[in-house]
C-alpha cells in the first residue's frame, strides 16, 4: 500500500472515532448497497470499534462484526450517494471490490 492511501485510512479512522458514538457508513460497490446485512447510515449506522491499516490490508471491527479488505491497491476521496467518503480498491476474500467508507 502506498504511504497516501494509508495516511488517508488511517485519517478516516480517526476522524471516525472522534465522532459521536463513532458512526459511520461501510458500503460495498457503487450503488450504496450496505455491507452484508447493515441497513443504511440513518437507519442504524455502523459503529466503529477499531481499526488498523496493515501493509496491504484494512481492518475494521464494527459494533456488529469484522469487515476487512486485503491487497489494498487504491485509495481515493469521492462523493457517494450517502456523503462524502473514501473509495477502497482491494479484494474481500480473494474477489475484488470496491468498498466506499462514509
Amino acid at each position: 500500500m502506498d504511504p497516501a492511501s494509508r495516511a488517508l485510512l488511517e485519517g478516516w479512522i480517526a476522524g471516525v472515532l472522534t465522532r459521536p458514538e463513532h458512526h459511520c457508513g461501510v458500503f460495498t460497490g457503487t450503488d450504496g448497497d450496505p455491507f452484508d446485512h447493515r441497513a443504511r447510515p440513518w437507519d442504524y449506522p455502523d459503529i466503529l470499534m477499531s481499526g488498523r491499516v496493515d501493509d496491504e490490508s484494512l481492518l475494521l471491527v464494527l459494533s456488529d462484526g469484522v469487515f476487512r479488505v486485503d491487497d489494498v491497491r487504491a485509495v481515493a476521496r469521492g462523493e457517494h450517494a450517502w456523503g462524502p467518503g473514501l473509495l477502497v480498491s482491494g479484494t474481500i476474500s480473494g474477489a475484488p471490490a470496491g468498498v466506499w467508507l462514509v
